[in-house]
């Protein structure tokens, strides 16, 4: 990421890449690094499936309710980057 973070946006970024991977968090980071936190905010918001097997065997996705609440959660910092309540202190390099 080469734009300069909050100390909330930078924490929702670390908890998205643990979580998610640095593959699944890929997009993310390219609208962080455009500037387009809204569109950070949204694609956060749409990694809310898990692979699981089914009876069949097969794999598929499926949606993880825990997954929304964290989401909406790490999302937030780039939802509200435009409001007064949002620390914007540059996180230190």
């Amino acid at each position: 990421v080469t734009r300069q973070l909050n100390q909330a946006q930078f924490d929702a970024l670390v908890s998205l890449t643990y979580n998610a991977g640095a593959e699944g968090a890929r997009d993310t980071y390219s609208y962080v690094n455009r500037g387009d936190f809204a569109g950070a905010a949204a694609n956060m918001s749409t990694l809310i499936k898990v692979r699981v097997r089914g009876a069949d065997g097969k794999q598929k996705k499926v949606i993880a309710p825990g997954l929304i609440k964290r989401r909406a959660e790490e999302s937030a910092p780039f939802r509200e980057a435009g409001s007064a309540h949002v620390n914007t202190t540059p996180v230190s390099k």
